[in-house]
């Protein structure tokens, strides 16, 4: 058995100016200098004409964004600041002193660098967060649970009330253990705008863990009471409207910084919300690659500080903005094979409709960790001591030595980053909780392409709605089938089991799901006709992007799906022949 390590840290989830985000914050300026100065040095080791070329692309690229895609959250002086820049990189490439050209170079991409840390960075303050703790805790239980109005003042009620909604589960004392040894990163899935906050909510309040720094898409700034509390939330903001290479640095740089600071933070490895609905598999390495960095910096600065990567899995009874994600990605993939869906804005009624479901709906969310590891993907144990594959102790530093000295190696981390991603999308599909309306979701789309052999997903979506449904026997004798395949699949622990334990037989799982699944979409997904004895489909991209929540684990392959093929004719009396 390991020997407990010295604490190096002296957090303490109940004290908040214990918080490394809470110091951090008392050396803003601070911090900022140093990721101006990090950015600034990467840019500099470039040859001049390399950045002459950097500044070429970001300033062609930013002046494309501000007139294609302005937002009101941009500066006033948006515009004119790129157009300045323009004129004098023109300027600057008719200096005929080699080394005054460069150092002209040097200025103007310090400038950029100035205006996107300023940008990114955001604050800390104590009385907004618990502010922010008493205004989350009644709104989303408001939200999350039957609405009831005296949980608008009673604050401990809702408190306790919010718990039953949002399910935690995972080694949650083997993480919070690990603030004292290091830095914890949480990398979650992504689906809905609501992640952020909810998670940063979660660790909190149910969690009980210090705050995290998080990423909030620029976007969300639009809104002014959204980004008075985010910008004093430890938020930083993430434009991903900016593809340049010198945003994209700054970016990583502010982020490797900040973790060496200690600073404990949530990445969404997907990088934006999954569109299709499923668990995100193909990973974006960016960010992901700066914990590597980091961990390598604080191994050279001597710092006592180990990096912790937590996977999360979120899932959610309603993902509010189902509709439109599987409408964008449909439109994409699809392209000409998909006709768009109408009707899907809001107007005054639909509005009402939806308020009343709020008011009379739960909805659920479920947050599944996975086991904490180093940023090799090494298990780690409570007090953050690394073992290999065959239960080894190791000692990370071996990972960045090349004869005995520590460096960095470009290619050797990007392998590193590599197989944290290919970690992440293996933990993701692990820890997953499906829900009966994922289970039933997925069974109704593949019966549906095999009623109509060959065609694909957007062939059905093209069927008239009176298609849209399946008669209950074969409903039933599939689902019963089916039901035996994802309990299969929960034994071999391919998946975990929460929302479904108590459910027993097709029939509960089939309940639940036309009950509680997507409840507070305008249109329910599933109803039963009484009188036709049918299975009706009301919502069927909405249904396939739920049933996306299935995908990577072949469960379909476990069916014989012409056995439950049905014609045209009434099938009640045929079905069981």
């Amino acid at each position: 058995m390991s020997q407990e390590k010295p604490k190096v840290f002296t957090t303490d989830p109940n004290v908040i100016e214990s918080w490394p985000l809470y110091h951090q914050d008392k050396r803003r300026n601070q911090l900022m200098s140093e990721i101006v100065h990090t950015s600034e040095e990467k840019i500099n080791q470039n040859s001049t004409a390399t950045i002459e070329d950097l500044l070429e692309k970001t300033i062609y690229l930013e002046r494309q964004r501000v007139k294609n895609e302005p937002w009101k959250v941009d500066p006033p002086n948006e515009a004119l600041f790129w157009n300045k820049a323009k004129n004098r990189l023109e300027k600057y490439r008719s200096e005929e002193d080699p080394e005054a050209r460069r150092e002209r170079y040097q200025q103007l991409a310090k400038k950029i660098i100035q205006r996107y840390t300023s940008e990114i960075l955001g604050s800390f303050n104590k009385n907004t967060f618990l502010l922010a703790r008493k205004i989350l805790t009644v709104s989303f239980k408001n939200l999350y649970g039957h609405f009831e109005l005296r949980d608008l003042w009673n604050y401990s009620r809702a408190q306790t009330k919010i718990k039953e909604q949002l399910i935690v589960d995972g080694p949650i004392e083997h993480i919070r253990h690990l603030f004292s040894y290091g830095t914890v990163i949480v990398l979650p899935t992504h689906s809905s705008n609501m992640d952020s906050i909810l998670v940063g909510y979660m660790l909190d309040m149910i969690g009980k863990m210090p705050a995290f720094s998080y990423g909030a898409g620029l976007n969300l700034y639009n809104n002014g009471s959204a980004a008075y509390f985010m910008n004093r939330l430890g938020a930083y903001r993430v434009d991903r409207r900016k593809k340049n290479p010198i945003y994209l640095d700054t970016l990583k740089n502010m982020s490797s910084t900040t973790i060496e600071d200690g600073v404990n933070t949530i990445f969404f490895p997907g990088g934006t919300r999954s569109r299709e609905g499923s668990v995100e598999t193909k990973l974006k390495l960016g960010l992901v690659g700066s914990v590597i960095d980091a961990q390598r910096a604080c191994i050279q600065k001597g710092l006592p500080n180990k990096i912790f990567i937590v996977p999360l899995v979120i899932n959610y009874e309603t993902v509010l903005e189902a509709g439109i994600l599987i409408e964008q990605f449909l439109r994409r993939s699809g392209k000409d094979q998909y006709i768009p869906q109408i009707g899907r804005g809001m107007n005054f009624l639909r509005a009402i409709k939806f308020g009343w479901k709020l008011i009379r709906k739960k909805n659920r969310v479920y947050f599944s960790f996975g086991k904490p590891i180093d940023v090799f993907t090494n298990e780690v144990d409570e007090f953050g001591n690394s073992y290999d594959k065959y239960g080894n102790q190791i000692d990370i530093k071996k990972y960045y030595e090349i004869n005995g000295t520590i460096n960095q190696d470009s290619q050797r981390e990007s392998e590193y980053t590599k197989r944290i991603s290919a970690k992440m999308s293996t933990e993701f599909l692990a820890n997953n909780v499906p829900m009966p309306h994922h289970i039933l979701s997925k069974m109704i789309i593949h019966l549906m392409l095999e009623k109509w052999h060959g065609a694909d997903i957007f062939d059905i979506l093209k069927l008239p709605a009176k298609e849209w449904k399946i008669p209950m026997p074969t409903v039933m004798k599939c689902g019963e089938d089916w039901f035996k395949v994802y309990k299969k699949f929960i034994s071999h622990k391919i998946f975990k089991q929460d929302r479904t334990k108590k459910i027993t037989d097709f029939a509960m799982l089939l309940e639940d799901a036309i009950e509680n699944g997507g409840a507070y979409h305008r249109i329910k997904l599933f109803a039963y006709n009484n009188k036709s004895n049918e299975l009706i489909i009301n919502d069927l991209p909405v249904i396939y992007f739920y049933s996306n929540r299935m995908e990577g684990y072949d469960m379909q392959k476990e069916i014989i799906w012409k056995k439950y093929v049905w014609d045209e004719e009434p099938v009640a009396a045929k079905v069981g022949e």
